[in-house]
């Protein structure tokens, strides 16, 4: 709230030059869609980043936009798996730092769509999980950002929990 509204604009790898016609220069941030999250923790596509994108990497730095990586999960059984077991939650946040650490990525974004209720212990795997991710990436400095639902209520966000991430996305599209 402090920070007032921003512009940050997806990018998806299957629209590889995409990125040349966008105003790069208008944009608060850009985030690199995406790395889907196996129920397993386990990130198996990285789409060459970075090392593919070293031309919109390039454009970004000197338009001064950050890019943060993007994760995504949007089955609601996945999500159970993975968040029910600690060695799986371990395995996603290795993974998770292991896309944070190259010098091209600001941060990441959790794009985590579920909106069924889940068991109170899974929720509480998935807060802990964004509570270690948030300290460890802060200490890197980097960002953490959150997929937020436009007019529907997600329960995977406490206070507490949405308090760790530096931005708060919000997908309109259709919301009037």
């Amino acid at each position: 709230a402090a920070q007032g509204l921003q512009a940050m604009a997806y990018f998806p790898w299957w629209v590889p030059q995409s990125w040349r016609s966008a105003p790069l220069a208008e944009l608060d941030r850009l985030l690199f869609f995406e790395f889907r999250v196996a129920p397993d923790g386990t990130i198996a596509e990285r789409h060459g980043w970075p090392t593919e994108w070293a031309a919109l990497c390039a454009e970004a730095a000197r338009s001064k936009v950050p890019i943060d990586v993007v994760l995504t999960l949007f089955d609601p059984a996945e999500f159970r798996t993975l968040f029910r077991t600690e060695a799986a939650r371990a395995r996603l946040l290795d993974e998770t730092l292991s896309l944070s650490r190259a010098k091209e990525t600001a941060g990441v974004h959790l794009d985590i769509e579920i909106f069924e209720v889940q068991d109170v212990a899974i929720v509480a795997g998935y807060r802990a999980f964004v509570r270690t991710l948030a300290q460890r990436l802060r200490s890197q400095g980097k960002s953490l950002s959150v997929f937020l639902p436009a007019g529907e209520g997600t329960a995977l966000y406490d206070p507490a929990t949405l308090a760790l991430a530096e931005y708060g996305v919000v997908q309109g599209y259709d919301t009037h």
